[in-house]
């Protein structure tokens, strides 16, 4: 006898996803401020000179002072004549 051949189709379902990427660029203009400042600052050197003016003023303070000094003894001799007439009555 022949072979006898059944013929039945299964369908095996897969579900897949499948992606396709597509990029569009959508440009938004954003406005990015660069400041570049330049700051000042001044210096002020101050050099302060103090002239000292000097004056002599005399403060004239009367002091009394006592002192001693021996000194050598100083010798005077003293002499006198005195004329006597006798007899003549003229004095």
């Amino acid at each position: 006898m022949p072979p006898v051949y059944h013929y039945r189709t299964v369908n095996k379902v897969m579900n897949r996803t499948q992606y396709r990427d597509v990029q569009r660029t959508h440009y938004v203009h954003k406005t990015r401020h660069i400041y570049n400042v330049t700051r000042v600052r001044p210096i002020v050197r101050t050099h302060t000179v103090t002239r000292v003016h000097h004056y002599n003023v005399p403060v004239i303070r009367n002091v009394s002072v006592s002192s001693v000094q021996r000194l050598p003894a100083h010798y005077v001799s003293t002499n006198s004549v005195r004329n006597f007439y006798h007899g003549c009555g003229c004095n």
